[in-house]
C-alpha cells in the first residue's frame, strides 16, 4: 500500500498483480509506504479505514484517488499456485506447492490459506459493502490503466514498470481439467461479474454497492 499525501492518492496492493513493481515505480511520490506483507502491504480498503482513521482527519478519505489492480481469477489462482513452488517455501509446508497436483491445491491448500484466495473484489469494499476505489485496473490492461491513473494524480506518467517477483515455471490453464476450471469459476463468480461491470473505468468511491447477482 502506498499513500501520497501531497498528491492525494492511495494504491491498494493486491496479490499477484504486479503490486511490487507499481510500488517501486510510485514510491518516490508516496509519503506512506507499506511494502512488507507483515506490515500492511496488502491491507484492504476496509482494513485501511479501520486501522488508519487518524490519517483522514485533515484530508477526507473521499478526497484521495484510490486505485488498484485485479486479475482474471483463473490466472490469479494459477499465479498463486506457481509462486508457492519457490524453493524458499520448502520449509513452510502449509504454503509450499512443490510436488502438489492442482486438484490437491484446491482441496487442501485453499482451505488452509483462505485469506490468500478470497474473492479479489472484496479487497476494494468498505465495511458497508461500497466500492472504495476510483479506478480498478484489470491486469490484462495494466499499462493503459496506469496511464489513466497518472492523469488523475498530477499528470506525470509512471516510470516503465520493471518485472519483479518472478514466479517459478509451473502449470498454466492448458494443464487444468474442466472440473478444476469450473471450481475456480464458481469460487470467483462474483469477481468475474465485478470485473465486467466495474473495472477499467472511473468510479465515484464510497457511493456504489456492486450488483453482482
Amino acid at each position: 500500500m502506498l499513500i501520497g499525501l501531497r498528491e492525494k492518492f492511495i494504491f491498494i496492493a493486491t496479490q499477484k498483480t504486479a503490486s511490487t513493481a507499481i510500488e517501486t515505480a510510485l514510491a518516490p511520490r508516496a509519503e506512506i509506504r507499506l511494502t512488507d506483507s507483515q506490515f500492511g502491504k496488502h491491507m484492504t480498503v476496509s482494513q485501511m479505514m479501520q486501522n488508519m482513521p487518524w490519517l483522514f482527519n485533515e484530508t477526507k478519505l473521499e478526497q484521495f484517488f484510490i486505485f488498484g489492480v485485479i486479475r482474471d481469477p483463473l490466472e490469479f489462482t494459477l499465479s498463486l499456485f506457481n509462486s508457492h513452488l519457490h524453493p524458499g517455501f520448502r520449509n513452510m509446508p502449509h504454503v509450499y506447492t512443490g510436488g502438489m497436483r492442482f486438484s490437491d491445491f484446491l482441496e487442501h491448500w485453499v482451505p488452509r490459506n483462505l485469506p490468500q484466495i478470497v474473492p479479489q473484489h472484496s479487497r476494494f469494499l468498505d465495511d458497508e459493502g461500497r466500492i472504495g476505489a476510483n479506478y480498478i485496473i484489470t491486469y490484462a490492461r495494466l499499462q493503459e490503466g496506469l496511464r489513466a491513473v497518472a492523469q488523475q494524480i498530477g499528470g506525470r506518467p509512471f516510470p516503465r514498470l520493471k518485472k519483479l517477483n518472478f514466479s517459478p515455471a509451473g502449470i498454466d490453464r492448458r494443464d487444468l481439467r474442466p472440473t478444476e476450471i469450473a471450481w475456480v469459476e464458481q469460487h470467483f463468480a462474483h469477481d468475474y461479474r465485478f470485473i465486467a461491470r466495474y473495472c477499467d473505468r472511473h468510479l465515484a468511491s464510497f457511493t456504489e454497492r456492486p450488483d453482482l447477482a
